[in-house]
């Protein structure tokens, strides 16, 4: 039994060089992944080619959407919003609220010689309260930017409820006048404010609360200039020129 402690000896040796062996592997195992996991959050590309590209926040909520054609629908609450004018055959890019709503966005498209773009920014859980729209063909160009009142009711209620009464109309007549009542009750808001440049004339444009133009200062094209004072029905009740 002289030799007990030797072999004794001997196992802790290698039992003690295994587990520094497995220790130093694990450590240098660790270290190589943390480095290809650095490496690979710093990855850069020359190009990248992707149909559509999601950016998310550190919870994994959506914040940004930079897509090709047609843009998604838009959310409210989780619940797709019906499009009331049908599909949007655009690329661009959606911005997302803490919420997953829709804020806004940019869309563009063009084709056979007529292209045109938006920019705009949501009320919550409304449609556009800031826009800026451009668009151009063979007869020339518009540009302008609006602000527009929006009501208070979800745009997903208000969208619903457009689309049961339009499915139920019986003509194409009747698409139109639902159309405009819900426009003229304010369902859709009504624009407060317009500047741009529409058929060579410059205008500034000041609406009241239902969306109806009460002040109007333009320049034309040849440089004519004017102030135009309106009733509610459109007409011009005051004229002021240079």
């Amino acid at each position: 039994m002289r030799g007990y402690p030797t072999r004794m000896k001997a196992l802790y040796e290698r039992v003690a060089l295994t587990v520094c062996a497995i220790a130093l592997s694990t450590i240098a195992a660790s270290s190589l992944a943390a480095r290809a996991g650095a490496a690979a959050r710093n990855d850069r590309f020359d190009e990248v080619t992707v149909r559509r590209l999601r950016v998310v926040d550190a919870s994994g909520a959506t914040r940004l959407l930079l897509t090709g054609k047609p843009i998604p629908e838009g959310t409210i609450n989780g619940k797709q919003i019906p499009r009331i004018g049908g599909p949007r055959d655009n690329a661009g890019m959606i911005f997302y609220n803490d919420n997953g709503d829709e804020q806004g966005g940019l869309a563009y498209s063009g084709a056979k010689g007529e292209q045109g773009g938006t920019l705009t920014f949501d009320a919550w859980q409304q449609d556009q309260a800031l826009e800026l729209q451009h668009g151009s063909g063979p007869t020339g160009s518009d540009s302008y930017i609006a602000g527009n009142e929006l009501p208070k009711e979800s745009l997903y209620d208000i969208a619903s409820a457009f689309m049961r009464e339009a499915a139920a109309a019986r003509s194409d007549d009747e698409r139109t006048a639902l159309r405009r009542r819900y426009r003229r009750e304010g369902k859709f808001g009504y624009q407060r404010w317009q500047i741009g440049n529409r058929a060579g004339i410059s205008e500034l444009r000041l609406n009241d609360a239902t969306g109806h133009p009460r002040l109007r200062l333009s320049v034309t094209a040849d440089g004519s200039a004017r102030v135009e004072f309106l009733d509610t029905a459109g007409t011009v009740v005051k004229s002021i020129t240079p």
